[in-house]
């Protein structure tokens, strides 16, 4: 947002976590092209420190009360906003994740100094990964919140449901900003030759919300017994933290576990390249848990390489891939070999396979159309 903002009118003033090597894992790519000029404040914020009895308090303030924890965001943040103030006009605040310390630091802001300000939701409490002691204090942080949100002038999230669940819980109308991708990662081709067939999956996952692909690969199955794929040609491969045992589970004792591959984490730029030498990018929805769109999606979209998300969700995913023409949603090992028979073939013809997406429609996801939308929400609330 602070990359695009400039092009509507708006300078943006930065205020955020400074990354280290102790803090996160760092990928000096990962946030690129901010102006050079543009004002940025970050906070230097100790390690995240896993789960135990020494910190849970501290654990269970983060999400919950973090006006209590003195090392934490929101308490180093009303330090920095005041010399910040000092030397830039603010004429109003965006304020999004982590939503409890951002939240409240803004709030704290507009009560103080007359500053207007939008509340932004990449997740909602019961939606995000938190773990089960906090999921049974979620009570606490919706009270927390109400408290914060009464001074804020507008709310955003980021999908159709989401947006409804925020009203109810809020009693307040909810304008959307979706997730997306940068406009410069928009791969320059939607037919690049591929040596082989694979399938790809990248992203971070959780327990939770790992998906199950072993559907996908008994479609695979059912075609190579077929005679209709090779299986010499074809691949899934999986790039993320962590991967190694939930892709062992998933496809542990199928006929071809052989031909699925662990990359583990790369670059950013690995990443995009990988995607983009992909004929099939893998998406995981989740059916009867409406609103969630992962970023990886958009990420996706701007690789240009067809999707196969899986299952059907019958909500923002399949909504998403209709809109677009990006790729299509299945459920079954019949459905997802009819398709993938198709998509085989006309590689074996080509050595592509053509991504359908209409360069319009992703567009309106794009980093830069999402900046003005945020402009003009900016426009409507400022000094």
């Amino acid at each position: 947002m602070a990359k695009y903002l400039p092009d509507y009118g708006w300078t943006p003033v930065v205020l955020c976590q400074r990354w280290t090597e102790d803090n996160c894992d760092i990928d000096a790519d990962y946030v690129k092209g901010i102006p050079a000029g543009l004002p940025k404040h970050e906070l230097a914020l100790p390690a995240w420190r896993q789960l135990s009895l020494d910190n849970l308090s501290s654990l269970l303030a983060h999400p919950l009360l973090p006006h209590v924890r003195r090392e934490g965001f929101l308490f180093r943040g009303m330090k920095e906003m005041a010399r910040l103030l000092d030397d830039h006009r603010v004429d109003a605040i965006w304020a999004t994740a982590p939503e409890a310390s951002a939240h409240l630091l803004a709030s704290w802001v507009s009560h103080r100094f007359g500053i207007p300000w939008i509340a932004d939701y990449r997740d909602i409490t019961g939606q995000a990964r938190y773990n089960a002691v906090i999921s049974l204090l979620a009570p606490v942080k919706r009270w927390n919140e109400a408290r914060y949100l009464e001074t804020a002038s507008k709310i955003t999230t980021v999908s159709p449901a989401l947006a409804d669940k925020v009203s109810q819980l809020t009693q307040r109308d909810v304008d959307l900003v979706y997730n997306g991708f940068d406009p410069t990662d928009l791969s320059d081709t939607p037919t690049p030759h591929l040596d082989e067939f694979a399938l790809t999956y990248t992203g971070s996952v959780s327990n939770r919300d790992f998906p199950d692909f072993r559907v996908v690969l008994d479609g695979i199955q059912m075609l190579v017994e077929s005679g209709c794929m090779d299986r010499e040609n074809v691949f899934l491969r999986f790039s993320g933290d962590a991967l190694d045992e939930p892709v062992q589970a998933m496809f542990g004792g199928h006929p071809l576990e052989e031909i699925v591959h662990v990359h583990g984490s790369v670059p950013r730029k690995q990443c995009i390249e990988l995607q983009r030498q992909s004929a099939v990018l893998l998406q995981n929805a989740f059916p009867g848990r409406r609103g969630i769109m992962t970023s990886k999606v958009f990420s996706y979209l701007a690789a240009r390489r067809p999707i196969l998300a899986v299952p059907q969700d019958g909500d923002c995913i399949d909504a998403l891939l209709r809109e677009t023409g990006a790729g299509l949603s299945l459920s079954t090992a019949e459905d997802i070999a009819g398709q993938l028979g198709t998509w085989y073939q006309e590689w074996e013809a080509t050595g592509t396979v053509l991504c359908g997406s209409s360069p319009d429609a992703i567009m309106r996801y794009s980093r830069k159309s999402q900046a003005g939308e945020l402009a003009e929400l900016l426009n409507a609330i400022a000094l």
